[in-house]
């Protein structure tokens, strides 16, 4: 073998020597920036994760502020529905004392019927705004509202005991009328020939809004009387 070709052999080894070693180089940069590629996508992996708790974690707290301030809301509403129900309570006991007191003024000038009507109706009032004790703090109402309705129930009692059976049913004919539906009422007498009674009843309805029952009963007695043959 000659110098030459001895000389292309080792041009020939070293070319594929440095071939082999350019694609090892290669691989190896392309192992390293795979390896750098991976250790990124875990950073964002972890990062993601984190933003994802930290706004899990974020969200959380905002739904137990919301949660607490609706039911900050909810209490200050049911404290302030409270003090309005009490005020309401208070002054309708108030003037059903009033109510009560002047009944008992006037009681020598009622009838027994009257009498009872206008003391159930105070009852009925009442039990519908639940005026009891427990309403206010202040023992000295306590002690008053105790009185009022321990002496209403006395009178009531009393004056259950002195009607009639002719003044029960006379009770029982008030209550009916002044339970009646209106507009039952109204399409009832559109059919009465008693077109006196008939004007008598719409016009006592309508001074019935403006009055209560204790001006009602005192001033137009003989129009119930009228109604209650109706």
């Amino acid at each position: 073998m000659s110098d030459f070709d001895d000389n292309i052999k080792r041009i020939n080894a070293l070319n594929k020597f440095r071939e082999v070693s350019a694609l090892k180089d290669i691989k190896a940069e392309s192992e390293k920036k795979n390896k750098i590629l991976k250790e990124q996508n875990e950073i964002l992996k972890k990062t993601e994760l984190q933003r994802q708790r930290e706004a899990g974690d974020l969200k959380r707290i905002e739904e137990a502020k919301l949660r607490s301030e609706n039911q900050r809301l909810s209490l200050e509403k049911e404290r302030q529905q409270e003090i309005d129900d009490n005020k309401e309570r208070r002054d309708t006991f108030f003037n059903l004392k009033e109510n009560f007191d002047s009944i008992l003024k006037i009681d020598t000038k009622l009838s027994k019927v009257e009498k009872y009507v206008l003391l159930k109706n105070i009852s009925r009032h009442v039990n519908h705004y639940r005026i009891n004790t427990n309403f206010t703090e202040n023992f000295d109402e306590k002690k008053i509202i105790k009185d009022f309705l321990d002496n209403l129930n006395d009178k009531i009692k009393t004056s259950s005991n002195e009607l009639s059976k002719s003044d029960l049913k006379d009770v029982e004919d008030i209550n009916e009328l002044f339970g009646r539906d209106k507009s039952e009422e109204i399409e009832e007498l559109k059919f009465s020939k008693d077109v006196i009674n008939y004007n008598k009843f719409l016009e006592s309805k309508e001074k019935l809004k403006e009055k209560d029952i204790l001006s009602l009963l005192k001033e137009f007695k003989e129009d119930i009387k009228n109604l209650t043959k109706i």
